[in-house]
This record gives C-alpha cells, sequence and structure tokens, in this order.
C-alpha cells in the first residue's frame, strides 16, 4: 500500500467525473467503478491520516507512553475530510443551483412534474454518492458531530437533503406546495389528475425534515451529560411537512367542504338523508385520497377537519331532523346519523336526549290508547310494552350499534312510562304496573297456558325486560310471592321446572336475597309431597281423597286462619292428618288455613234431570263445600241465617254473602225474597232471604270452577291493599335499616347527604319517598 501523502487536487481530479455521472448524466455505474471510487476517498483519507499521526506521535511519543489506558490511533489521530467535505457541499450547492433555475421557469403541473422528477433522481444520486463517500461519514464527519466543534456537519446524503431544502425547497415551497393543493382541488371536484405528482411532493416534504431537531428542552439523565458533551436530540421527520405542506392542506379541506356543504343545505335543507349520504361519500374519499397520495400520519387531522366542516357546524339541523326519522322508523338514516354525529366530541349528547323523549313519548301514548281494555288485562298491557320494546331495542342494536349511552337512554324512557302512565293514573298507584306483571306472569306458569317447553324460556324472558323496568320491586315480589303460593296450593302451577326458571331468572337479576322465601316455596311442596304419600299408605276408613300441604307458616302468605263449621266428612280427614303429623313430628303444631283449601263435590246421577247425561263436578273452595253440603240434610231451600249458622255464627257475614252469591251466580242457587220474588244481589243484613237448590242447572263443561266465581264475586282491591299496606311496613323496617347500616359507616353526615345515600342504596328495590326516609330518621332518633 503507498503509504505518501494523496494530494487533494489529484483525488478531485480522479473523483469528479464520478460525481458528474452521478447527479448529472445518472449513467448506470458500474460495481467495479463504484469500489474504486470509494477506494479513492478511502486512501486519500487514510494516507494523509498516517502521516499526520506519524509526527504527531513523533512529537508526543513520551506522553502517550504514560497514557497506556487511552487506545493508539484514537486519542492523538486526527482525521483528514475537511476539504473534501468542503468540495462536496459546494459541488452539490451548484448543482442544486443549476436546478433552481430551471424550476423558477415552470408553475403549476409543470412545476410539480419537474420537481418530482428531479428530486426523485436526486434522492438516488445523493445515497450513491453517500455510498462512495462512506468512510468520510464514520470518521471525520462522525467526529464533528460527536465533538460538536463545528456546527452544520452532516454526512453526505443529509448534507445533499440539507443543500436542496436551502437552496431549492426554501424558495419555491410556496409555489409547490400551492400547485398540489391546487391538484387536490380539482381531484375533490371530480377532475382527473395525476396522483404520482402529489405523492412524490409529500415524499419530498417528509424526506427534507430528516434533518430537523427537535425544540423539546432536555431533561432528566440527558441534562447530566449536558455538562461534558453536546446531546443531539432526535430529528422531528414531519416538521417540513406539517408546516409547509399539511397545514396548508388542513385549511383548504376546512374551506372547501365547509362551502360545499352550506351550497348544498342552502338548496336541499329539508333532505338531510341525502346529505348524510353525500357525507359518507367525502369521508370514504378523502380517507382514499390520503392512502394514495398522503402521508398516514395526516389522516386523524384530514378526519377531523372533515367532521368539522360537513358535521360539527350543521349538528343543529341533525338534531332537527332525528325525531322526524324516528317517527318514520328510517332506521338506516338513524344509523347513519350516529355514525356520523358519534365522530364528533358531544355529537350524541342531544341525540340520547331526543330518542329518550321520543321513547317516553311514544310509550305513554301507546298505552293511553288501550288503557281502559288493558286495566283488568295484563297480556293486553304487557304485549303492548314488549312490542314497543322489540321496535326500539332493534332501532338501539342496528342502527345505534347498541351504544350504551343509547341503551341508557331506552332504559330512562321505558323505566319512565312503565311506572307513570294512563294505567297507574287511574288505579292511582304506582305499582299497578308490578301488579299486572305478576298476573301475566301467573296466566304463563299456570295449567292451561299452551305454551311449549321450547317457547316458555323465551316468554319469561319478555317478563324479566319489563321486571327490569319496574321501580316497585318489592310490590313485585310481594304480588309474586302470593301467586305462587297459590299456584303451589292449589296445584294450578304448570311446571315446577318452570316455576324454578322463573326464580333463577329473578335470583340472577336481584339476588339470593330476593329470591329466598320463593325458593322455600318449592322446598316446602316437594317435602309435603313426601309426607302425603307416606300419608296414604296408611289404612283408611273414610272414601274422601284428601292431601295436605304442609308448609311454614313464616314462609307462606296464607292470611289470618279464618274458623267457621266444617262439614263431618272432612273433619274426620282433618283429625285423622293431625294425628299422623303429630305422631311423627313430636312437639310442632299444625294449624289449618281453611281459607286456602280446595275441594271436589262430584254430583249424583238423581241430583239433576237425567235428560242431561253428563256428571257434574264442581271445583270449590271448603265453605262453598260447607253450604252445598248443607243441601245433602233433606232440604232444597233454606235462609241466609240458616246458612249463618251452618258456618258457624262466628263467621264473618259479608264472607258468607260472598261465598253464597258466587253460587247464586253460577245458578246453583235460586236467590228469592221471603215474599219469593226473585233476585239477583244478596242483601246484607236481610237473613230471610231464601236460596233454593237448583235442580236443573246446566253447563256446557262437566267441572264448573266455582273459586272463580268466588274470586270474581270478592272484591281483590281489598287483597290489593292489604298487600300494599304490608310492603308499606317493610320499607320502613328496609329505609331504617338502612339508615343505621350508613350512620354505622359514616358516624357523622349531614341530613340532606343521609336522604341521598339512602335513596342511592334502596333505588334497586323500590323508590323510596323522601318524606318516608325523614319520618324514619326521626323515630331513629326519638328512640335513641
Amino acid at each position: 500500500m503507498n503509504n505518501h501523502p494523496v494530494r487533494f487536487d489529484t483525488i478531485w481530479r480522479d473523483l469528479s467525473p464520478g460525481l458528474e455521472s452521478i447527479f448529472k448524466t445518472q449513467e448506470r455505474m458500474a460495481p467495479q467503478r463504484y469500489m474504486e471510487y470509494y477506494t479513492m476517498v478511502f486512501n486519500y483519507c487514510t494516507t494523509n491520516e498516517q502521516s499526520n499521526n506519524f509526527t504527531h506521535e513523533t512529537t508526543n511519543n513520551r506522553t502517550r507512553r504514560g497514557n497506556r489506558g487511552t487506545p493508539a490511533g484514537t486519542a492523538g489521530a486526527e482525521f483528514v475530510g475537511e476539504e473534501l467535505y468542503t468540495r462536496v457541499r459546494h459541488y452539490v450547492e451548484d448543482y442544486a443551483r443549476k436546478l433552481l433555475q430551471e424550476c423558477q421557469r415552470l408553475s403549476g403541473d409543470q412545476l410539480l412534474d419537474y420537481y418530482t422528477e428531479q428530486w426523485t433522481k436526486f434522492q438516488f444520486s445523493s445515497t450513491v454518492a453517500n455510498g462512495i463517500f462512506s468512510y468520510l461519514n464514520r470518521h471525520w464527519i462522525k467526529r464533528n458531530i460527536d465533538e460538536a466543534t463545528r456546527p452544520g456537519i452532516l454526512e453526505v446524503y443529509n448534507l445533499a437533503v440539507s443543500i436542496w431544502k436551502s437552496v431549492i425547497f426554501d424558495e419555491l415551497h410556496h409555489n409547490i406546495t400551492s400547485a398540489a393543493l391546487a391538484l387536490v382541488e380539482k381531484d375533490r371536484n371530480g377532475e382527473r389528475i395525476t396522483t404520482r405528482l402529489i405523492s412524490g411532493v409529500v415524499a419530498s416534504y417528509i424526506e427534507l425534515g430528516i434533518n430537523e431537531l427537535d425544540p423539546t428542552p432536555v431533561v432528566g439523565q440527558q441534562q447530566q451529560q449536558q455538562q461534558n458533551s453536546v446531546v443531539h436530540r432526535p430529528s422531528v421527520k414531519y416538521q417540513v411537512y406539517r408546516n409547509n405542506f399539511e397545514q396548508r392542506f388542513l385549511e383548504d379541506t376546512r374551506n372547501f367542504y365547509t362551502t360545499e356543504s352550506n351550497k348544498f343545505l342552502q338548496s336541499n335543507s329539508v333532505n338531510v338523508p341525502d346529505y348524510m349520504k353525500k357525507v359518507e361519500q367525502r369521508l370514504g374519499e378523502e380517507r382514499d385520497r390520503c392512502q394514495i397520495y398522503l402521508d398516514n400520519t395526516t389522516m386523524d387531522s384530514l378526519m377531523e377537519a372533515c367532521d368539522t366542516a360537513l358535521i360539527k357546524q350543521h349538528l343543529e339541523l341533525f338534531h332537527d331532523k332525528f325525531e322526524s326519522l324516528l317517527s318514520r322508523q328510517q332506521n338506516d338514516h338513524l344509523g347513519r346519523m350516529y355514525t356520523l354525529c358519534s365522530r364528533v366530541p358531544n355529537g350524541l349528547t342531544k341525540l340520547k336526549e331526543i330518542l329518550k323523549d321520543y321513547i317516553g313519548q311514544e310509550g305513554k301514548a301507546a298505552i293511553q290508547q288501550i288503557a281502559r281494555e288493558a286495566f283488568n288485562n295484563p297480556k293486553q298491557y304487557i304485549n303492548c310494552i314488549l312490542e314497543k320494546h322489540k321496535l326500539y331495542n332493534r332501532l338501539v342494536v342496528d342502527s345505534f350499534k347498541t351504544d350504551h349511552g343509547f341503551v341508557q337512554a331506552m332504559d330512562c324512557a321505558f323505566r319512565k312510562f312503565i311506572n307513570n302512565n294512563a294505567i297507574t293514573e287511574m288505579a292511582r298507584n304506582a305499582s299497578k304496573s308490578s301488579q299486572l306483571l305478576v298476573l301475566y306472569s301467573d296466566q304463563l306458569l299456570r295449567k292451561g297456558a299452551r305454551a311449549e317447553d321450547e317457547k316458555m324460556d323465551e316468554y319469561l324472558e319478555q317478563v324479566m325486560t319489563v321486571f327490569k323496568y319496574i321501580d316497585d320491586k318489592d310490590m313485585f315480589h310481594a304480588f309474586f310471592h302470593k301467586f305462587l303460593c297459590k299456584r303451589l296450593v292449589y296445584d294450578t302451577s304448570a311446571s315446577e321446572e318452570q316455576e324454578r326458571c322463573m326464580i333463577a331468572k329473578l335470583k340472577h337479576m336481584c339476588g339470593f336475597e330476593y329470591t329466598s322465601k320463593l325458593e322455600r316455596l318449592l322446598t316446602d311442596v316437594a317435602l309435603s309431597r313426601d309426607h302425603s304419600e307416606q300419608y296414604k299408605q296408611l289404612p283408611r276408613t273414610s272414601n274422601v281423597d284428601f292431601s295436605v300441604i304442609v308448609v311454614m307458616s313464616n314462609v307462606w302468605p296464607l292470611g289470618q286462619p279464618v274458623q267457621f263449621e266444617i262439614p263431618r266428612p272432612l273433619l274426620d280427614c282433618i283429625d285423622s292428618y293431625t294425628q299422623y303429623y303429630i305422631n311423627r313430628f313430636n312437639g310442632r303444631k299444625l294449624t289449618w288455613a281453611l281459607q286456602m283449601c280446595r275441594g271436589e263435590l262430584v254430583s249424583t246421577s238423581k241430583t239433576f234431570d237425567k235428560k242431561y247425561s253428563f256428571l257434574a263436578s264442581t271445583f270449590c273452595n271448603t265453605q262453598q263445600i260447607a253450604i252445598l253440603m248443607k243441601y245433602n240434610e233433606g232440604d232444597d231451600t233454606y235462609t241466609l241465617g240458616q246458612l249463618h249458622v251452618a258456618l258457624g255464627t262466628d263467621f264473618p257475614a259479608d264472607q258468607l254473602c260472598a261465598v253464597v252469591q258466587s253460587l247464586v251466580k253460577t245458578n246453583l242457587l235460586k236467590l228469592t225474597s221471603a215474599d219469593g220474588t226473585a233476585l239477583t244481589e244478596i242483601k246484607l243484613n236481610d237473613n230471610e232471604q231464601k236460596f233454593t237448590f237448583n235442580p236443573a242447572f246446566q253447563s256446557r263443561k262437566l267441572k264448573v270452577d266455582l273459586v272463580r266465581a268466588m274470586s270474581s264475586a270478592r272484591e281483590t282491591k281489598k287483597e290489593s291493599e292489604d298487600v300494599q299496606k304490608t310492603v308499606d311496613e317493610d320499607r320502613k323496617l328496609v329505609i331504617q335499616a338502612a339508615i343505621v347500616r350508613i350512620m354505622k359507616m359514616r358516624k357523622s353526615l349531614k341530613h340532606q347527604l343521609l336522604v341521598a345515600e339512602v335513596l342511592n342504596q334502596l333505588t334497586t328495590r323500590f323508590q323510596p319517598k323522601v318524606p318516608i326516609i325523614k319520618k324514619c330518621i326521626d323515630s331513629l332518633i326519638e328512640n335513641i
């Protein structure tokens, strides 16, 4: 290897043709020629470095021997390259100025075409030159960059890019950007353009940012390093692109679409659906535009600019047309409006409020139309609610993508009109919806409901759909508890499995405590069934088919026992079972709930006219059985006073009239006054009224349900009032317990905050009234 220094003039004379070939003629360079140029640079740098290092080493030999920890060739080395670096920079600057002169003669598309073509060539040439001068990059340039002794020193490629920016870009960027934006506008107006011109400009702007420095202050560990050396911050590559293209592009976008949208709506202000379609189309075009010839980092800012101009500025118009679309059930357009409004901050807030108010109004109006018919028709009432829920739930799912806010708006609307509507106002009781829902579920769970097993779960889910919106869930529980008890006692439940399924759904929604008593009812019935089977195995002296349900009195809502004279055949059965049970479970006490008993009487063939060839069976409660069996004693006619004596003088007179009235209503008994005048209604205090057995009784059914006649004859209002009274008393206890629980945790609390906390804790069970809460607080204070 030649170790003699290489003169710079000599090497530059050999390198110049290579740079000419790379930048100007851009001829294809063979690998062998490329390596020749690389070797020239290498030889120039290394031979001159060795010469300098030798002189330096002779002068400082003694010093270096004392610094054994410093590697040879680094601490004292002086890299050569400044003159070569300077000459390369001047060459590229001269080349760039010639390109600038050509660019300044062009404009519009011609300028873009020439600029992007020359930039592509220049970038390729700079990359090749960077390879040839890579040894210079690794040594002299790197040393100057690390030591920061000479600001502005860059690797050869970065130097070329920096020169392009300072010579060409800084002079022409305004014209280039304007020409590119003019093409974008043509594209938006539907004209055909050459997209590579814009993408080429964008790529150029981004690459020109490789030398930009982050202005963010140095913090943390880097501050400690800065004391000894200069810390180089990372480049902000997109700064040139954003400052010189993206900002103007976004501003033009806002202006273009603001003008277009205003112009469209001025001529089509009532046709919001068409405008929304136009917006969707434009948003899709802008997404494609960004992907084709812009940088992906612009996508979010571009979409925000479009959203502001096309949607945000016209939100009020969307809000005005939203209810109209709801009323016409144009779910496709509603979904489109949701999608568009969701793109802007708080764009959906007003829509949720409108939806909530609209559903509430529609629900109340629907119930108003059927109020009179549905007041005592739970099926019609619940089906009306379910129909509305199906309609708007499908809207929320399909059009509003099950958005949580819209689900809440729908739930709030349903909760409001279900608990306050024409029917609850007619009943003057907010719990009327709870009662009707219980009656509806009772119809489903009773025998004869004719619901297929595979569909029963769907029907029960529908019950739970409405139940979710019931405020007074404790009232629902009280009525459901009572009706479940009746179904189990009277053996009218269609299926124990269905009962358990319903209870499981209630448990899932309200918790274990809510359903514990309901589950206990089913447990008691199952245990009682085993007792009855064992009792039937014993020898029997009576021909009465007798079965008993033994339950826990503190779980079953049986009411107060009613005492009356029981017919001897039934009394013998009661005594027999009582003796059996006491012998088996010593220490327990049986209390017979006669008011809940039911029985079946079978008429003999001599009871009615033989020309009616049927056997009449009559289902009735125990009081009805006692009265009908009275007519087996021989007389066909009894006065009201005699019947009262038959049931016992302690038996309430109003209940006696209700029992006898049910028999009159079914035409088993004929009612006349003392002078023989036919009557239809019993007078409460007239003990001389006569009741004659009717041998001409007729019915299309072989089994006549006297229990239903009894229920319709009695006033069910009192039963509802009793349940309401019980629930109100229970609520007071629950409120007091909540107050005590809160105060134990908080120790001290302002009165208003305590009331608010109680409301918050109990709202899932029922809606406590503030005056009741205040009374409970006062009561607890007095009892301290």
